[in-house]
């Protein structure tokens, strides 16, 4: 009767609460990609998977809203910030091409480590990530990464985990919105993109920005903490970003090919065994519908991160173990 009860105030919070809010964000999201300006996606464009939607149509009891009911006001947060980021694109002043300095992209990441970000880096967002039918105001991003807490993720899957991950996503998005303000203050046009919902493929554009390689499990892997983060990316009118040209870190794809530990461990039995690459190179690598179920059963699940070896044993020994193995004498 409990479950049945928790189950029933779950569902009406989603329904009448969190469900009109992103219909709002979702048309803040709409009027960007009618913009004449923005960029837009292609024909290539993967489509997003919208996890409230998927959320509303779980019926089953056992389904749970990762770590309800504390992570609530956290979503609440997150859906209003992601809302906020849309709003203030009005402050920008013109879709119009700024050059900044080596001094101030140094003072930007000095700024951007004060506020917590494990690394940071530049691409040029192709418009096949961007995700079907959304569009970003400019095309050059800075994308980012925030760590999520080691010894939480070892009690996955678990109610704290739950909670961590909607925290994690929650303090990345308000970071999003600082290093925007930073910019804009100093003459830059913005578009702040929060972690969760965002409009491009967030993986991808980290790994164009030499922060890391993707993972078998289809998460970006950094040196810094492996899978164990988050990623979110501020798109700017700054056309002289220190964009990323090559990639140190490929020699993930050779190692995970290998080691399937994430798709052997996975629940939910949703990590393909090989990675699916389409026509247009885009990588696809779970299974959404069912990730989503494990995801909504198990408090945000992450045992794919858990037990990933860049999370268990570390980059560096990895890559010295991988260098070591294909050294020729």
């Amino acid at each position: 009767m409990k479950m049945k009860a928790k189950s029933k105030i779950r569902n009406t919070m989603l329904k009448f609460i969190a469900k009109p809010r992103m219909n709002k964000v979702l048309k803040l999201e709409q009027n960007v990609y009618n913009n004449k300006n923005s960029y837009k996606s292609t024909a290539a464009s993967p489509e997003r998977f919208e996890i409230l939607y998927e959320m509303l149509k779980l019926k089953d009891e056992n389904v749970k809203l990762p770590g309800f009911p504390k992570t609530l006001p956290i979503i609440a947060s997150s859906i209003s910030d992601i809302k906020n980021t849309l709003n203030l694109l009005s402050e920008n002043s013109g879709h119009t091409a700024k050059k900044v300095n080596k001094e101030f992209i140094k003072e930007l990441e000095e700024y951007a480590k004060s506020l917590g970000v494990a690394s940071i880096g530049y691409t040029k967002v192709p418009r096949k990530y961007i995700f079907k039918d959304f569009a970003i105001m400019y095309d050059n991003a800075i994308v980012f990464t925030l760590e999520m807490d080691k010894d939480i993720i070892e009690t996955a899957p678990s109610y704290s985990t739950g909670v961590m991950v909607h925290k994690t996503y929650n303090k990345l998005g308000k970071i999003s919105m600082k290093i925007a303000e930073f910019l804009r203050k100093n003459g830059c046009d913005v578009h702040a993109a929060h972690p969760l919902m965002g409009q491009t493929l967030y993986p991808a554009l980290g790994e164009l920005a030499g922060l890391g390689f993707h993972g078998n499990h289809g998460m970006l892997i950094t040196p810094e903490f492996g899978p164990r983060v988050r990623i979110a990316a501020v798109y700017t009118n700054i056309e002289n970003l220190p964009i990323n040209l090559s990639n140190k870190h490929k020699w993930i794809e050779e190692f995970c090919s290998k080691c399937k530990l994430c798709e052997k461990k996975c629940p939910g039995k949703a990590i393909f065994q090989n990675p699916i690459k389409n026509e247009y190179g885009i990588i696809k690598s779970i299974d959404s519908y069912k990730c989503f179920k494990n995801f909504s059963e198990n408090h945000g699940c992450s045992i794919c991160i858990k037990v990933c070896p860049f999370n268990q044993v570390g980059y560096e020994k990895l890559y010295n173990v991988y260098k070591a193995n294909n050294t020729k004498d």
